[in-house]
């Protein structure tokens, strides 16, 4: 099916979309090149339909959340990129000792954190700082060494290519560092998740704390994917590029943050290609020096 019957179809479910989006605007890096279309569903139901009539018509798609893990190469995508952006809402309830959050994978995380701080939900300050989605931070298990989102999840409705949403229970699930026993291509749809309740202003201070040491130790003032590297067992990505001598190693305009040598950066005009090329020159050297072999973080779509 050509990409102006797709079109057609997507309007006559009233699903909003957008044409040739480059990946500055889709990603948190600010680079890449562009994608056929942009399609933003609006609810469960729109995405459960989406998936299944792009899997029906043999149309390549990738799904994102808030695109802050993600690379478009520079020749870009030729199919769709669903964005669940608008895919948003929070709800709670209130019990005497715990509060269960019901929350649809698009909602951004710093949205959860703030009503965090605002019913004390304890351990919620290990999201804090976080950029992306709800959705996104559970299929990563996103966190700290203190805590990650799997420590809180109850269940998830998810949806697999193919097949009807359902309920999977956190007990049937396998959380470890950076990731679920989640296969790939599984959608998560809608989350629940369950804190113990503690005094507002105790989560308040942990929560500032958090984001003033993510202030003083990442480079937040360009455009990034955050860390691009995961961290090997019982050592760190950013210490072993540093040790190799990459810190503020440039390429074009990416450049290895001379703050956090895991945080590759964007200082203007950078192409996905001059990200990629750095993040090889350092899984080159840290091979090299330690033999140990860096597992990427971020997700990259796209040719060229």
């Amino acid at each position: 099916m050509r990409l102006k019957k797709i079109l057609k179809k997507l309007r006559g479910e009233g699903i909003t979309f957008e044409l040739d989006l480059p990946g500055r605007r889709l990603t948190s890096f600010r680079l890449g090149g562009e994608v056929a279309a942009a399609v933003f569903p609006r609810n469960i139901k729109e995405v459960v339909w989406l998936l299944a009539f792009l899997e029906q018509e043999g149309i390549p798609y990738f799904f994102l959340g808030g695109g802050t893990n993600l690379i478009i190469k520079d020749g870009g995508f030729p199919g769709l990129a669903v964005s669940l952006r608008d895919l948003r809402g929070l709800d709670f309830q209130l019990e005497p000792e715990s509060v269960t959050v019901s929350v649809l994978s698009g909602e951004p995380l710093r949205n959860l954190v703030s009503l965090g701080i605002k019913l004390g939900l304890r351990g919620v300050e290990s999201l804090a700082g976080i950029p992306g989605t709800v959705g996104g931070a559970i299929a990563m298990n996103a966190g700290t060494p203190e805590g990650a989102i799997g420590d809180f999840l109850e269940e998830i409705f998810v949806v697999f290519p193919g097949a009807s949403p359902l309920k999977l229970k956190a007990r049937d699930l396998s959380f470890s560092y950076r990731k679920t026993n989640l296969p790939q291509e599984a959608l998560i749809l809608q989350a629940t998740l369950r804190f113990l309740r503690t005094s507002p202003l105790q989560v308040a201070q942990a929560v500032g704390e958090m984001c003033r040491k993510r202030a003083k130790s990442q480079p937040l003032r360009y455009p990034s994917a955050g860390c691009v590297f995961k961290n090997p067992p019982e050592d760190s990505a950013g210490r072993l590029i540093d040790l190799c001598g990459l810190k503020g190693k440039r390429h074009g305009g990416a450049q290895i943050s001379t703050r956090h040598a895991n945080f590759i950066i964007n200082r203007g005009g950078a192409r996905a290609r001059d990200v990629l090329e750095l993040m090889d020159m350092a899984r080159e050297a840290v091979f090299k020096k330690f033999a140990i072999c860096l597992e990427p973080e971020v997700r990259i779509v796209g040719q060229g």
